[in-house]
């Protein structure tokens, strides 16, 4: 790994922060036919990504209580379930992962495309990059 970027796998897909990814073919197009656990996409951890706590869920009944105040935006959207897990990177700290299942790929895109600022890497379908947050569409998947 190079120093200062912090890398990530999700759904056998390697995404680094700086923008560039590795994906194999049958794990996008399993995350594309929304036969999945929000849960599933969380990354494991590795040598220098270890998570520091749980992975939390939360369905459409109890979004509210992660989002305060944002969840209408994924609710309106055929919101399905969201997991979040926070890590810690000796190169890059804390980070907290989200992985929003939305009902159809259209869904999660209607998400994603609620704010483009940034960057666009070649990761997912679509993603766009700030310095500090990482925002990926991938079928079903909103990913930040």
């Amino acid at each position: 790994m190079r120093a200062g970027v912090t890398y990530l796998s999700l759904m056998g897909c390697t995404v680094m922060a700086a923008g560039l990814s590795g994906c194999r073919s049958s794990q996008q197009q399993q995350v594309a036919s929304c036969g999945w656990k929000a849960e599933q996409v969380l990354p494991a951890g590795d040598a220098d990504l270890q998570p520091v706590e749980q992975p939390r869920s939360f369905g459409p009944e109890d979004l509210h209580r992660y989002l305060n105040g944002g969840a209408a935006l994924y609710l309106g959207y055929d919101f399905r379930e969201l997991a979040v897990r926070r890590y810690r990177s000796r190169q890059a700290g804390l980070i907290t992962v989200e992985v929003y299942r939305m009902g159809r790929p259209e869904e999660a895109f209607g998400v994603f495309s609620d704010d483009q600022e940034g960057d666009h890497p070649a990761i997912g379908q679509r993603a766009s990059f700030v310095p500090g947050l990482l925002r990926i569409w991938q079928g079903c998947a909103f990913i930040r």
